[in-house]
């Protein structure tokens, strides 16, 4: 249930960020993809965390390319904790990888590092040379950052994109396939295992969907929401389950682009009984759209039918959770609070902080609205 688009745990709208790095002039013509073994990777210094000397048959990684400057980066570390912790030591290792550049040295990561203790709570390399970015961002095709790769079990990239477009769905299939090729773990049987062909499938997948996510939001500043709805269809045939918040986007420019009630109703409907009917946080995404269309200034009108659609799944998406699901817990506060219960509303909201464990900016932010419902 990690599947977490950039808006599940950055708290903005589903694009994708990056920040762009010079490559070195020299770089190899050497191509990095899906399905190949993963190059060398031996850092300098190691700032936090025991070394990692070779990447052992049987343990997942994570290998992310970042820096201090850099604020997208810094925006996915809690998630990277939350990663680490969620899967635990004896299965994934996740590692944030810096290297040298003019802006930032060791001394810069190691402060850096030191000043987000526990927020940070996962290994962490600093290299001065070039050597790994070439072989394995420039080897890749990639400028920007942050940037991650998963190695799975038997040593191969599994995985290369965004850590927000697709990273966790790719950890969770890369210790899934190494759980059933492992002895005394379903026979050994190491055809489980996803074939190359089809990692590189869903990889290129996750880079034309960060290509029309750009494009959707685009369009949603400029208010085309028609070209923005018909961008987001193809995010959704794409990979309808992982963009779950994309689908919640379409309902919402749905209601703004057309008086006409029923399609908007009609889809809603296929969210919650079809697309999403086994997914909690897709389910919520009804009552989310209706919660940002009541904070707009110029208020569409909602139907009633259509208010407690939403109201009833993102009540049936806590009950799947057993409400334990902060995302989950905020909207339906969120939602509560709209139909006027206020003291169920600060309950709810309360859940959503006591869940939210590894990020202290959400933490807070969610603190601050639970006093708000309190006050009322």
């Amino acid at each position: 249930m990690q599947r977490l688009v950039l808006a599940a745990f950055l708290g903005l709208s589903p694009v994708v960020n990056s920040a762009t790095v010079a490559q070195p002039a020299n770089a190899p013509g050497q191509r990095l993809a899906v399905g190949a073994q993963a190059p060398a990777f031996q850092p300098q210094t190691w700032v936090k965390g025991a070394p990692v000397t070779r990447f052992e048959p049987g343990m997942v990684y994570v290998v992310e390319f970042w820096a201090t400057w850099c604020g997208p980066c810094v925006a996915v570390i809690p998630h990277l904790t939350e990663l680490q912790k969620t899967h635990g030591t004896d299965k994934l290792t996740v590692i944030g990888v810096a290297s040298a550049d003019q802006r930032m040295g060791l001394s810069d990561v190691e402060s850096f590092v030191e000043r987000q203790g526990a927020k940070m709570d996962y290994r962490v390399a600093f290299t001065p040379q070039r050597k790994i970015w070439t072989d394995w961002m420039t080897a890749a095709g990639r400028s920007g950052i942050p940037s991650s790769f998963v190695v799975d079990g038997e040593g191969r990239i599994s995985f290369i994109g965004h850590p927000a477009s697709g990273l966790d769905a790719a950890v969770e299939r890369a210790i899934a396939s190494t759980g059933r090729s492992s002895p005394g773990a379903g026979g050994g049987d190491s055809t489980a295992k996803l074939d190359p062909r089809e990692e590189r499938r869903r990889a290129m997948i996750q880079a034309r969907v960060q290509e029309f996510a750009k494009e959707a939001e685009e369009y949603i500043k400029q208010e085309q929401y028609p070209r923005a709805i018909a961008t987001i269809d193809r995010i959704l045939a794409l990979d309808g389950e992982g963009q779950y918040a994309w689908a919640g986007r379409k309902l919402e420019l749905m209601v703004l682009s057309s008086r006409n009630e029923r399609p908007v109703t009609a889809y809603a409907k296929k969210m919650v009984e079809k697309d999403y009917a086994e997914h909690p946080r897709g389910l919520a995404q009804v009552s989310a759209a209706i919660q940002r269309l009541e904070k707009r200034e110029q208020r569409p009108d909602v139907s009633k039918e259509l208010r407690d659609l939403a109201s009833a799944n993102v009540k049936k998406a806590s009950e799947m959770t057993r409400q334990g699901d902060p995302e989950i817990e905020e909207i339906l506060a969120g939602d509560l609070w709209m139909r006027g219960d206020k003291r169920a509303a600060a309950e709810a909201q309360k859940r959503a902080v006591e869940a939210t464990k590894d990020d202290q900016v959400k933490r807070e932010a969610r603190m601050k609205k639970l006093d708000e419902y309190l006050r009322g």
